[in-house]
């Protein structure tokens, strides 16, 4: 029989506040707009499960992507429950 350990994690759970403006200011640092053109398409793979607040951030990066002229879509990532 393998080994069984026992895992507990801790996360911080410190408050964002306005999450749609830390998203956008999080992709500025990143610098991401500097490799987006116009009528670029890209795909954002997206999957809800145990993420809060899920929608609003992957809605703020469309919004944000198609401000900067790209096309992005969404395609379903959810690992061995979407059949992947």
């Amino acid at each position: 029989m393998l080994p069984m350990y026992l895992v507990k994690q801790n996360f911080n759970c410190k408050s964002i506040g306005n999450i749609e403006e830390h998203v956008r200011a999080e992709l500025d640092k990143m610098g991401i707009q500097k490799k987006v053109f116009p009528g670029m398409k890209l795909c954002l793979p997206y999957g809800s499960r145990g993420f809060p607040y899920g929608v609003r951030v992957i809605r703020t990066i469309i919004e944000t992507f198609k401000a900067w002229g790209a096309d992005p879509f969404i395609i379903p990532a959810m690992g061995s429950h979407g059949g992947g």
